[in-house]
């Protein structure tokens, strides 16, 4: 049967191009973005590069909708009343099999039970925006390092991304309680707190302490998937975690290198370890800190008289932060130092190790502004 013997749907048939690449489009999106949401629930990522290709192509299709809004608005404009940039249709009508109330009647009787369905101009920009963050995650290199992991997802809620795009995002940092799914927290731990190779050969990861650890990084990298508030009020509370396995940790140090006494060698890696671990919890503490105090002024929680004591409490806890990840680097330089070949130190390295890093830098830049503006506001007060 040849194309010229169908019978069209329409009673003209000049429309009958024009309703079809309509309907096509829609279907072709609604393939890809299924697609999209499949690959990226693959385990580990592999599903990463083929999700970024749907991305494209349902990016291609919302494209073509738009153009096709303009045909069917033509079709049925003479019919439609009222603005149509409301309407939860292209061509202004109202959906056919759809009951836009169905949702506030079958929900709980508690508010809140307003249901506002979108109109189609919105509903396009909402997903237009939502690919656009799917693909900056399927863009993601999956770097194992918890620092550049941490900055990424910083980064990444700036955008105020939707809920199906940080629960994304969750499902693909935590799988089956490891990073990834594939690399250990306890691994990751050991690369962020530049412990010795030695570590790989002791028991201690076997530590109720460590095991805990590894738990408040897991739970760290989840509440920073959620949306600022979630996020600020779970980070207030989380403060108090970071410190309790501070001090087991000192606790269970204590324990450890108290039983290892046999030889001086054991209990000297024994001691790195713990004053590693001790150091890097101290420094991701001070940087929780942060956050909470900064996640107010992005949710716009500070009155201008309360301006004053928190650039003096972002003053002291980037002094600390600023320190911490200064020992921090100088211990991971020292333990890259003592992986490679030992040899006699030149001119040029030495340059480079009195040189500040650039993280320390940026966190001091951070100090000049928290002191300036708190000196500015006092002044202020007092005129």
């Amino acid at each position: 049967m040849s194309c010229a013997d169908l019978e069209p749907l329409q009673s003209n048939p000049n429309l009958e191009e024009g309703f079809c690449k309509a309907l096509l489009c829609r279907l072709r999106f609604r393939k890809h973005f299924f697609h999209v949401l499949s690959c990226m629930k693959r385990p580990q990522g592999r599903g990463l590069e083929s999700a970024r290709k749907h991305i494209a192509s349902c990016l291609t299709e919302l494209e073509s909708i738009l153009k096709s809004a303009d045909f069917l608005r033509s079709c049925f404009d003479e019919s439609c009343e009222g603005d149509i940039d409301d309407k939860t249709t292209a061509s202004g009508f109202e959906p056919i099999g759809f009951d836009a109330m169905l949702n506030s009647r079958l929900s709980a009787p508690t508010p809140p039970r307003a249901i506002k369905i979108l109109s189609w101009k919105k509903a396009v920009e909402y997903f237009v925006k939502l690919l656009h963050d799917l693909d900056v995650i399927c863009s993601y290199s999956l770097d194992p390092h918890l620092e550049s992991l941490l900055r990424f997802v910083v980064q990444f809620q700036k955008s105020q991304p939707d809920l199906v795009a940080r629960s994304h995002l969750q499902l693909l940092l935590v799988q089956d309680g490891k990073l990834y799914g594939r690399d250990p927290f306890f691994a990751v731990i050991n690369k962020a707190a530049a412990l010795p190779e030695a570590t790989k050969n002791q028991d201690i990861q076997k530590n109720e302490s460590f095991l805990q650890l590894g738990m408040l990084v897991m739970n760290l990298l989840k509440i920073l998937c959620t949306n600022a508030a979630w996020q600020r009020r779970k980070l207030g509370k989380f403060l108090q975690d970071w410190r309790v396995i501070y001090v087991q940790l000192e606790l269970a140090f204590r324990n450890e290198c108290g039983e290892v006494s046999s030889s001086s060698n054991d209990e000297n890696t024994c001691m790195k370890i713990f004053q590693h671990i001790l150091l890097w919890v101290e420094e991701q503490t001070f940087w929780i800190a942060f956050r909470f105090l900064i996640l107010g002024f992005e949710l716009e929680l500070y009155s201008t008289g309360e301006y004053c004591m928190v650039y003096w409490y972002l003053y002291a806890v980037l002094i600390k932060l600023a320190e911490k990840t200064h020992l921090m680097m100088a211990v991971s330089h020292d333990t890259a130092k003592r992986k490679g070949k030992k040899k006699k130190d030149s001119p040029k390295d030495l340059a480079r190790e009195s040189r500040i890093p650039p993280a320390v830098l940026f966190l001091q830049c951070y100090i000049c502004l928290a002191e300036g503006l708190t000196m500015y506001l006092s002044r202020c007060l007092l005129l």
